[in-house]
């Protein structure tokens, strides 16, 4: 069989009903003389059809298509475009090479990649998308600086009761009259700003938002896990909350065990 007869066969589209009304005359006439030929031809059209249902049949997040063409959109064109070598001069190889590595093999290697590159595609933009996981340490300061400067005043104070989402913490002294104000944005998230009794001439005020946190303690930590001359911060998650409560006095680390369920009161 020549090459270029062999190249008709490998040419039929993968689409259709009928692969073999895209067949020349030429090719089909081979076809019915040649058994070996028409099996090949058999073999070619089930490895169509296994490589159409595998593509089909990947899992696509919500939404990844319009991100991937978005993405493209934006990417600036690296090079020149290359074209696609025809049939003729990419089948100019003896019979034997054609056969070893053929047009369907690149076809069906290269489906196998696209497979996989959806994959972790999927997989990285599931990365992109979650919520970064926020260090004890770093987040307690971030937390002192936001206060610090000005950012517990943000909202109106409010006596009704607060959103089901952000319930007052345990192990923390509870006001007679509960006080809080809405944050709309607290490190990225809504957040509720309790107001706790001023004790000893230092205030508190406790955050509640729904951060992610790595390795938090479940109960509100023997000592601040931040703390500054006027400012001291510890860090707690029960059950997907987490809590910062903040003191802010002349010497906040020595009061911070005033604001907790057992307090030591301050002498005065």
């Amino acid at each position: 069989m020549t090459s270029e007869m062999w190249a008709a066969i490998e040419s039929v589209p993968l689409s259709g009903e009928n692969p073999a009304d895209s067949l020349s005359p030429e090719a089909l006439q081979a076809l019915a003389q040649d058994e070996r030929l028409r099996a090949t031809h058999e073999r070619i059209v089930a490895l169509d059809h296994r490589i159409a249902v595998v593509i089909h049949d990947v899992p696509l997040p919500e939404g990844l298509a319009n991100r991937v063409a978005e993405a493209v959109a934006l990417s600036p064109v690296r090079g020149a475009v290359v074209p696609i070598a025809t049939a003729s001069t990419s089948l100019g190889l003896g019979e034997g090479a054609q056969q070893a590595r053929s047009r369907r093999f690149w076809l069906a290697a290269g489906s196998a990649a696209v497979v996989a590159s959806i994959v972790l595609l999927a997989m990285a933009l599931t990365q992109w998308n979650a919520d970064p996981a926020w260090n004890v340490g770093q987040l307690a300061e971030a937390a002192a600086h936001f206060c610090l400067s000005g950012g517990e005043q943000s909202g109106d104070a409010r006596t009704d009761a607060p959103p089901s989402d952000f319930p007052f913490g345990r192990g923390v002294v509870v006001p007679s009259v509960n006080r809080w104000r809405l944050i709309g944005d607290f490190f990225g998230r809504e957040a509720v700003a309790y107001e706790l009794p001023s004790i000893g001439g230092h205030r508190a005020t406790l955050y509640v938002a729904r951060l992610n946190i790595s390795d938090p303690l479940d109960a509100p930590p023997q000592k601040p896990d931040f703390s500054t001359g006027r400012c001291a911060v510890a860090i707690w998650q029960r059950q997907g909350v987490a809590y910062l409560l903040v003191v802010v006095g002349d010497q906040p680390v020595s009061a911070y065990p005033w604001f907790l369920e057992r307090p030591t009161s301050p002498l005065t």
